[in-house]
């Protein structure tokens, strides 16, 4: 299977794998991706947006709300600084769906 493969809406396995209670199945897949690609592969997928702009930080905060998931995706969060920064396409931020 291929851990980068995008939906027509270009949500990944790393937006879906964010909707769940812990953070082992993201570092499988980004284990994965080092593995096969390269480490900025993989901090690219983890920060990468869907059609709506929404990063699977945004798909954690709005599903799992579980901490180790949360904190994983900050982390590794490098292309928006780990502050949720980015905004969806109705100008909402993971903090957003955190606090809804």
């Amino acid at each position: 299977a291929d851990a980068l493969a995008e939906t027509e809406n270009f949500t990944t396995p790393f937006h879906t794998a964010a909707t769940g209670a812990n953070s082992a199945v993201l570092q499988l897949l980004a284990s994965h991706v080092t593995t096969t690609r390269n480490q900025l592969a993989a901090v690219a997928a983890l920060n990468q947006p869907n059609k709506h702009n929404l990063v699977p930080l945004h798909f954690a905060a709005a599903f799992s709300g579980h901490p180790s998931t949360l904190q994983f995706l900050i982390v590794n969060n490098t292309a928006h600084h780990g502050d949720g920064g980015l905004l969806d396409t109705s100008g909402c931020s993971a903090l957003h769906y955190a606090a809804a």
